[in-house]
């Protein structure tokens, strides 16, 4: 996971070139006012990037579980209100045993695994930051961070193999 802040120029120069261009893309859009819905980027084919635009309330317990992703890299970030977000790095070992003991889904890119499995860390996601979670970092967001509060959030998915361009 690489946890990065938007004005900050020093630490921008250490961000996939390709990422930055599709963040300068979409942050260009009025992300306060659009609708909550599924958006194309650019001229990319929706298979390998696109994003969502989010609007919901944290919850003391995911109803999920963690989860992690196969194809996609997930770039995400707060417009208003703040969550935790628990996270932990897979190891390829990790990922190979967790993929024979829970299901995947294909369509989505998605596999969630029982909370508890593997520890977790916790970051707080606030306004101004943006978090890179590529594949092999198992996340748990839409967590409350002191009581249930709304939130704005843009998540971008990126295919992983375009990330070498």
């Amino acid at each position: 996971m690489i946890v990065n802040q938007f004005n900050n120029s020093d630490n921008l120069a250490h961000v996939s070139p390709f990422i930055l261009n599709i963040l300068e893309s979409v942050t260009a859009r009025d992300l306060a006012s659009i609708p909550a819905d599924q958006y194309t980027i650019d001229d990319l084919p929706l298979s390998d990037a696109y994003f969502v635009v989010m609007d919901y309330q944290t919850c003391a317990e995911s109803t999920f579980g963690p989860e992690f992703h196969q194809l996609y890299t997930d770039v995400q970030f707060i417009l208003s209100g703040e969550e935790r977000c628990s996270w932990a790095i897979l190891s390829d070992q990790q990922k190979v045993e967790l993929l024979e003991r829970y299901d995947y889904n294909a369509e989505r890119d998605i596999c969630f695994i029982n909370q508890g499995e593997v520890p977790l860390n916790d970051l707080i996601m606030r306004p101004g930051e943006f978090y890179i979670l590529p594949p092999n970092t198992l996340h748990m967001p839409n967590l409350n961070v002191h009581s249930a509060a709304k939130v704005r959030k843009v998540v971008i998915k990126i295919k992983t193999a375009l990330l070498a361009r």
